[in-house]
């Protein structure tokens, strides 16, 4: 036990209380002056905090209470995020409510005022239109309007609705040819292609080298998109004119054989086969799909012959029989060919 004495009591009073344990006690003076706290005799203690008083006047002069509410590590509150996007809350530190910053990211700008935050985007959709009238060349005055429709907009003048200038999106366009397919025969036979639906005419470019000397380049057509190619001996008509590079020219054709012809057949002035050599150009193939009308092939080539003179070879022939075609065949009338065919067509 420990003794406590009381200085209002003139030190003749005591009273005990047990070690380390509860209120250990407030020893109460006067001042000397500096305030002017005299008589201090009394301790005031309410319910949540006590104080010292003077003079019997219970005017506090040293008040103790506990910390305010707030203060320390805070009340026991948090915030949270609603919804299902990208949260702002952080964190609680103390009383500190932490908050997740925005950054602006590409083409994006924030401005503040001291309520909102706007998001701004740049650089992306429409810029907009300067709308002013011309110098009378040409004479657009009074232009005022621009209208939205559908598909474009335009520009009006004097409230006619008459659209001056007009801007709508590209119309679809459509290649002439559509690349369809390339082949690269090495040392082959033939060159076999299946021509697909959805065409009114095709285009075959070749560039050839044949194994044989002194050869013809020969087309022919199949009604289904494989063998057999026809190939009797009347199924093809044709005409073509060679132009010689020593200024002569000569004519070619028949009335019934067995495949297009492309080439001068005299001996000497059809394809070569040195490396050198070889023929180049285009079959032209049409009318390929009605069943009542007889198939058309025309050809524009240019080659090297065996001994090196330049040909121009330009002709025209049919199948001697109507219907469609599915198919072509490309081949040397001898041995076999190397190089590059390519397929195009015309859409339907």
């Amino acid at each position: 036990m420990s003794t406590l004495l009381d200085p209002l009591d003139g030190g003749g009073s005591s009273s005990s209380s047990t070690s380390n344990a509860g209120f250990y006690g407030i020893t109460v003076g006067q001042t000397n002056d500096n305030p002017i706290y005299k008589n201090i005799n009394t301790i005031k203690f309410e319910s949540q905090f006590f104080y010292l008083s003077q003079n019997d006047t219970d005017t506090a002069i040293v008040s103790l209470r506990p910390p305010a509410a707030g203060a320390g590590t805070g009340e026991a509150n948090t915030a949270s995020n609603l919804g299902a996007g990208t949260g702002v809350f952080a964190s609680k530190s103390g009383v500190d409510l932490q908050f997740k910053s925005l950054l602006a990211g590409p083409n994006i700008t924030f401005s503040n005022t001291a309520n909102d935050i706007t998001v701004g985007v740049q650089g992306l959709g429409f810029y907009g239109i300067t709308v002013g009238q011309t110098d009378d060349n040409p004479s657009y005055k009074n232009i005022n309007t621009v209208k939205f429709e559908k598909n474009f907009f335009y520009i009006t003048q004097n409230d006619t609705d008459s659209a001056i200038v007009s801007f709508r999106p590209p119309a679809t366009v459509i290649s002439r040819f559509q690349q369809l397919a390339t082949f690269t025969p090495v040392n082959a036979a033939s060159v076999d292609i299946a021509l697909p639906s959805g065409f009114m005419k095709y285009s075959v470019d070749v560039d050839l080298l044949p194994s044989t000397d002194d050869v013809e380049l020969w087309l022919r057509t199949s009604p289904t998109s494989g063998t057999p190619f026809d190939q009797g001996a009347t199924d093809y008509i044709f005409g073509q004119s060679c132009a010689v590079s020593n200024a002569t020219v000569t004519n070619f054709g028949s009335t019934g054989t067995t495949a297009l012809k492309a080439g001068e057949d005299a001996g000497g002035l059809s394809v070569g086969n040195a490396a050198s050599r070889g023929i180049s150009g285009t079959f032209m193939i049409e009318r390929v799909g009605d069943a009542n009308l007889n198939p058309m092939v025309r050809w524009d080539l240019t080659y090297l012959d065996s001994t090196g003179r330049t040909l121009s070879a330009r002709g025209a022939g049919v199948r001697a029989a109507a219907g469609p075609v599915r198919g072509v065949q490309i081949l040397f009338e001898a041995g076999n060919l190397t190089g590059t065919v390519k397929l195009s067509g015309t859409p339907t």
